[in-house]
């Protein structure tokens, strides 16, 4: 049901049932992708099992995955081949220390990780690894605009009171359950936050 054009493939890898869980479905990375613009240049910070990085490969010029674990860089590398993308580089590096000497983006996308490190769930930013209030003003400085995947959980008056300049807010449910929501971030300054509410069918 989460990777439905992916399972019917014989050469596609799927990681650990925990990263699994973690990952978006094919149909909210679809619908990410529709915050690009083509042509974009992108760095995810936090790309996991890549679902949304090969729905963002599709529209974006350029686009750098990193990636803690090994194993997933190994796993996306070869998935993104079997799928015939040639305009990706995958990075197994830690992204607080990646994004200090990175060059500059259109876009710079996270989803933190929501475990703490008994693999309790959490819900709220500060707890979420990497902590992106620490690193706001380097993103800043790097990108564009930030997009910004955090739980469903999360509640939204404390993600406006958290970061300056917040263009867009996501909502986003598939058939009628919240999955996500996502936090557009831009540089110039900002007077009203647009909302949008998905409902993905």
């Amino acid at each position: 049901d989460k990777f439905p054009s992916f399972v019917q493939r014989d050469d596609f890898l799927f990681p650990l049932s925990l990263n699994l869980e973690q990952s978006s479905s094919e149909h909210t990375a679809m619908y990410k992708s529709l915050l690009l613009k083509e042509g974009e240049s992108i760095l995810d910070l936090t790309a996991g099992f890549g679902i949304d990085d090969i729905y963002f490969s599709r529209k974006a010029s350029r686009i750098v995955c990193v990636e803690q674990n090994n194993m997933l860089v190994e796993l996306l590398s070869h998935n993104f081949k079997c799928l015939n993308r040639e305009n990706f580089l995958c990075v197994n590096a830690n992204s607080e220390d990646y994004v200090l000497s990175a060059e500059s983006f259109d876009v710079i996308y996270l989803d933190p990780a929501r475990r703490d490190e008994n693999k309790n769930k959490v819900f709220d930013i500060e707890s979420s690894q990497p902590n992106v209030l620490q690193l706001i003003g380097v993103l800043r400085s790097k990108a564009k605009r930030i997009i910004l995947k955090l739980s469903p959980m999360i509640d939204i008056k404390q993600v406006e009171n958290a970061f300056e300049n917040i263009s867009d807010i996501h909502i986003v449910s598939l058939k009628n359950e919240c999955k996500e929501i996502l936090v557009e971030i831009v540089n110039e300054e900002v007077e009203d936050v647009n909302y949008h509410c998905v409902d993905i069918k």
